[in-house]
């Protein structure tokens, strides 16, 4: 029986079809392979080189370059959820959105101007001084920069004292204009410097105490720790604070 033209059309048709569908099964086929070559990829460059080294032999302290001295093992392990892609952080940010916009909304409703800021850690500005190779810094910041804002870009090394895991007077005193500066944006850079002129006067000193010099957080030998003791520091004191003793 000769076919018609309509049949040989629809046999034309089915066999386009199905070349389609053989080419992109074998286009879906390639992809997948790419995929699971990258994943395994990654896989391998995160275990490599996406992790920090293991400093779970330290007490606290972790020496770094330059003089510099790091928080390590405290119980929001600050150095791993910055630099190990590998680590599982415990940070909740939905729920923290959740608990700061409704601060926000109780307190918009009550006619008050609610704010919430952050210091950057340490190990985050300070960063080029850790004593292994950093692929990429990573903050429980990114996942709420939304709602929160960030001083970072103007703080450097010089904001943190060297043996203590805290932002120093000069980083403080920065980080205060900005913040009032972000409550008001009309506050003037020299009205705050006058107010802090008129108040605090500024001394070159020692530290009192060092939180990553302590016994409980030292983690090397007494005469390793000689060479941080000496660490010089501006120290801020009120100037009509009159200290008695009891």
């Amino acid at each position: 029986m000769r076919k018609t033209g309509l049949v040989k059309s629809l046999e034309i048709e089915n066999h386009k079809l199905e070349d389609a569908v053989y080419n992109l099964e074998n286009e879906l086929m390639t992809l997948k392979n790419h995929m699971e070559y990258q994943a395994e990829f990654s896989k391998r460059v995160i275990e490599k080189f996406g992790t920090t080294p293991n400093f779970n032999h330290l007490k606290k302290s972790l020496k770094g370059n330059d003089g510099y001295l790091f928080l390590v093992n405290d119980s929001n392990n600050e150095i791993r959820q910055h630099y190990d892609q590998t680590y599982i952080n415990k940070f909740n940010s939905p729920l923290f959105k959740k608990i700061i916009n409704s601060r926000k909304e109780y307190c918009g409703n009550n006619n008050i101007k609610y704010f919430f800021f952050v210091v950057p850690d340490k190990s985050y500005i300070c960063q080029d001084f850790l004593p292994f190779e950093i692929i990429i810094a990573k903050r429980n910041y990114d996942l709420i920069n939304d709602l929160i804002p960030d001083f970072s870009d103007k703080l450097d090394p010089n904001c943190y004292w060297k043996t203590d895991s805290h932002i120093n007077y000069v980083g403080g005193k920065e980080i205060t204009y900005k913040i009032l500066k972000h409550i008001d944006n009309n506050f003037n850079k020299n009205d705050f410097e006058k107010l802090i002129n008129d108040q605090m006067v500024v001394n070159i000193t020692k530290l009192p105490t060092r939180d990553l010099l302590m016994p409980e957080t030292w983690s090397y030998s007494d005469d390793e720790k000689i060479e941080y003791l000496n660490e010089k520091t501006l120290f801020f004191d009120f100037k009509n604070l009159i200290k008695k003793s009891v």
